[in-house]
């Protein structure tokens, strides 16, 4: 009888799920005050919340993005994914967002967000924050997946245009290339 809990998928609601205290993108001195406000704050200021929120809110929630989670005193602690998951809160809830240049970003992107898409996000939910410390370990620190190098953007740009999809100004405009 194996009584070791495994791991599994599911898709939740993204309010369901919440930020990381223990997070390693977020320096002690901010980790000290056990404060959810101020990590969320801080990784809207240091780790590029922004950009990922225009993501999300101008193409939609990435299907392939999985947080990793495990669940702790009753809930979904995500312990991969906190940016997205910051991402997600400030654009469901512009009350949330410090200051106000970067309200009133939110609050546009808002107004074009597919809401209803973060109703059913994938997760993976580890049996514990231990056994789920390697995998995160291999994701940010081993870096499996291989950034592509810039000959390797470009014949990608090369195939969204061969393939008669896009013509050059639209390949820009869907995919950001200047």
């Amino acid at each position: 009888m194996n009584t070791k809990k495994d791991w599994c998928d599911d898709r939740v609601d993204v309010k369901k799920l919440r930020l990381d205290l223990q997070n390693p993108r977020v320096p002690k001195h901010v980790k000290e005050h056990n404060d959810i406000v101020q990590i969320r704050n801080y990784l809207l200021d240091r780790e590029g919340v922004l950009k990922i929120a225009r993501s999300i809110a101008n193409n939609g929630y990435h299907k392939s993005a999985v947080a990793i989670v495990c669940e702790e005193n009753g809930e979904l602690i995500v312990l991969d994914g906190n940016r997205r998951l910051a991402a997600c809160q400030f654009l469901l809830d512009t009350n949330l967002v410090p200051n106000a240049r970067d309200k009133k970003e939110f609050e546009n992107l808002n107004k074009i967000l597919d809401k209803k898409q973060l109703e059913s996000v994938r997760i993976t939910v580890a049996p514990s924050r231990k056994e789920a410390e390697k995998e995160i370990w291999d994701i940010h620190v081993n870096q499996l997946l291989k950034p592509w190098e810039v000959l390797q953007k470009l014949r990608m740009y090369r195939n969204l245009i061969d393939s008669g999809d896009y013509d050059i100004n639209s390949a820009s405009s869907e995919y950001g290339i200047k």
